[in-house]
C-alpha cells in the first residue's frame, strides 16, 4: 500500500469530520471508554475499505483543551498541536 504522502493517480486523500450527539448510561459506560469505542470502529472500518488511516482524532466538544491542542491522534497516540 502507498504511504498517503507519496502522490498516486489512484489515490485520494480525504479529510472526513463526524458530528455525533449521543445518550448514554454513564452506569454502564463511562465517557472515556465510549470514545475509545467510536475510535476503534472507525479504525476498523478504514481498514475494512482498504484504506490507510493516518489521523483520527475523537473527542468531546465540551473538552476545554479541544481548542488549545485537539483531541489526541488515535494513530499515533498523541495530541495534534
Amino acid at each position: 500500500m502507498a504511504n498517503a504522502a507519496e502522490p498516486s493517480a489512484s489515490r485520494s486523500h480525504l479529510v472526513v469530520r463526524v458530528r455525533l450527539g449521543v445518550d448514554f448510561d454513564r452506569n454502564v459506560l463511562e465517557p472515556i471508554e465510549f470514545l475509545d469505542h467510536v475510535a476503534e470502529r472507525m479504525r476498523a472500518a478504514a481498514i475494512d475499505a482498504g484504506a490507510e488511516l493516518d489521523v483520527l482524532q475523537v473527542g468531546v466538544a465540551g473538552d476545554p483543551r479541544w481548542q488549545a491542542f485537539g483531541p489526541e491522534n488515535q494513530v499515533e497516540g498523541r495530541p495534534i498541536p
